[in-house]
């Protein structure tokens, strides 16, 4: 019953985060019925996206870039590629999108079940602070560091078993320049360049 009433609550906390958070976009992927090709487009798109399709080695086949573009799409022609698994991976400023695929037969096979959503830490530097907020899908662990240009650590910080992380950093006996702010979790390590 507990596990129940705390399953409930964390899907209507993250339903309200979702609803709240006005920078997700609805993003559509679906693969040609009768030809080898995939059909991608997003809408309500804010900042920078990128989509790119990678090969099973993660080796980028296909990349581009728009900037302050609400609605955008792309349609893959994949007859050059051979037999295979891929991946279409977007991003934007606040999330990720992968999108595993194969083709098989000459055909494309595409579930949206495999489609995995994350989102990507957002780091803001508000004043004298640094801001870093991040959701994720599970409890994970997060190394956080912010290195000087150097490389340097300045700041470190490691946290067990998270779900949300919103934390603030003082930065104010810091000397100006270029910082990178670098938040590793389970699935993947982020960085981020900060400078003052």
């Amino acid at each position: 019953m507990i596990k129940c009433a705390l399953t409930v609550c964390f899907c209507i906390g993250m339903l309200s985060w979702v609803m709240a958070n006005p920078n997700l976009p609805a993003v559509e992927i679906v693969e040609a019925k009768f030809e080898k090709k995939i059909s991608f487009e997003a809408r309500s798109v804010q900042g920078k996206a990128t989509v790119s399709l990678l090969d099973d080695n993660q080796v980028s086949l296909y990349a581009q870039t728009w900037k302050d573009q609400a609605s955008i799409g792309k349609v893959f022609d994949l007859d050059a590629l051979p037999s295979g698994k891929y991946v279409l991976f977007f991003e934007t400023e606040t999330n990720e999108i992968i999108q595993p695929f194969q083709i098989e037969g000459g055909r494309v096979k595409l579930k949206e079940n495999d489609r995995v959503i994350r989102h990507v830490p957002i780091v803001r530097k508000a004043g004298e602070y640094i801001n870093l907020s991040w959701l994720n899908d599970e409890t994970t662990n997060v190394q956080i560091a912010i290195q000087d240009e150097s490389g340097a650590n300045v700041l470190e910080e490691k946290l067990k078993g998270v779900l949300k992380v919103a934390r603030r950093y003082d930065i104010s006996r810091l000397e100006s320049g270029i910082y990178l702010v670098k938040v590793k979790t389970k699935a993947k390590t982020y960085y981020r360049e900060i400078s003052w």
